[in-house]
């Protein structure tokens, strides 16, 4: 009933004074426990949070671990960031397959340099004129034929 109270006070405060308040809660607001509590952001800073007290959450230990577990964005980019060394650690790539197979794209220059149009070039191999200047952009740029 004491929690409450304090829950009703904490709440009262905000209200009263337009979000800034000056108790600090003494109990998780999610189990009521009062051990290990930890004071935190409902909205962290880096995601445009503020300081404000209506920003602010105590949670006990237990419950700041569960809330990390699942909101926390940066276990998930932990995994993605594992998943993907792994992948470039055994030799796959990553990423979108290329339209055209090294012999294909040098083949492909091969005919540019012969004065086929791009459109042409694009065609037959079921591409768009747009990848084609891609194609041969990037060959300019590390230093291929085109």
């Amino acid at each position: 009933m004491d929690d409450f109270r304090a829950l009703q006070a904490y709440l009262g405060c905000l209200n009263n004074r337009g979000g800034e308040a000056d108790v600090r809660l003494e109990f998780c607001v999610a189990c009521g426990s009062k051990d290990g509590l930890q004071h935190g952001y409902l909205v962290t800073k880096a995601k445009g949070g503020s300081d404000a007290e209506a920003n602010r959450i105590t949670l006990c230990s237990s419950c700041s671990d569960k809330h990390e577990q699942r909101y926390g964005a940066s276990k998930h980019s932990k995994r993605i960031k594992t998943a993907l060394a792994a992948r470039r650690a055994r030799g796959a790539s990553i990423g979108r397959p290329k339209k055209l197979l090294p012999d294909e794209c040098k083949e492909a220059l091969r005919r540019l340099d012969g004065g086929e149009s791009k459109a042409a070039v694009a065609r037959s191999y079921g591409l768009s004129k747009s990848t084609v200047s891609r194609l041969v952009h990037s060959a300019r740029l590390s230093g291929g034929q085109a």
